[in-house]
């Protein structure tokens, strides 16, 4: 909870501004500057999937691994949305991956 925390303050002032698709291509940038080799695709509109091929916190997550819960909601507060882990690299998956569905805008 402290490390979701600490990591919403660093980068909160790199979200300001920025809705959908840019919020998801800067979360993307955070991701791999913290070491998870991230990437995203838009699946249709409001909706994409980050892919994290590399985790950074494994080496913590096997021993405790409500970390991945906090990092499951690290992302769904920074991007402002809905955020669902559809692969686990814990449970067996080759990677990590999130389905982000942005809340329709009027």
């Amino acid at each position: 909870e402290a490390r979701k925390n600490q990591l919403l303050q660093k980068y909160e002032g790199r979200m300001a501004g920025k809705h959908g698709a840019a919020r998801v291509q800067e979360a993307v940038l955070i991701l791999c500057e913290e070491g998870y080799m991230a990437e995203c695709c838009p699946l249709k509109p409001g909706t994409y999937r980050i892919t994290e091929h590399n985790c950074a916190i494994a080496h913590i997550a096997r021993d405790y691994p409500q970390v991945c819960h906090s990092e499951l909601c690290f992302l769904a507060q920074m991007l402002g949305a809905e955020v669902q882990r559809d692969l686990h690299a814990l449970k067996g998956d080759s990677e990590c991956s999130y389905l982000v569905q942005f809340p329709a805008r009027p």
